[in-house]
């Protein structure tokens, strides 16, 4: 019996509330998960979506403005100029981000 290949490029937003955004990114090799804030800091959104060009500028296109920010790592180089290409303010640090748990598991629920 042949397994059936799920091929999930992007987890779409769920919503998209009105206002200034923040967008927490925890990048993987595979998987990148986020975690949206609005301006009041109170978590709007959180998900994954492929750590991959094609899946990043399909997630990121349609988005409403926001800041992107996310740990220095191995793909936040790449990842980080195709956001700037893509329009969207981008934030590298070298410490962990607000509502990412040390380790890379969101904490914001």
């Amino acid at each position: 019996m042949k397994k059936t290949t799920q091929h999930l490029i992007a987890e779409v937003p769920r919503r998209q509330p009105q206002g200034k955004l923040t967008i927490g990114i925890d990048l993987g090799d595979v998987w990148s998960h986020y975690c949206t804030l609005n301006e009041g800091g109170e978590v709007v959104d959180r998900g994954r979506f492929r750590t991959t060009p094609k899946a990043i500028e399909k997630w990121f296109t349609d988005l409403l403005p926001a800041c992107e920010a996310m740990e220095a790592g191995t793909h936040s180089i790449w990842i980080s100029e195709q956001l700037q290409e893509l329009g969207y303010e981008v934030i590298v640090t070298l410490h962990s981000i607000p509502g990412i748990r040390p380790g890379g598991s969101l904490c914001c629920t």
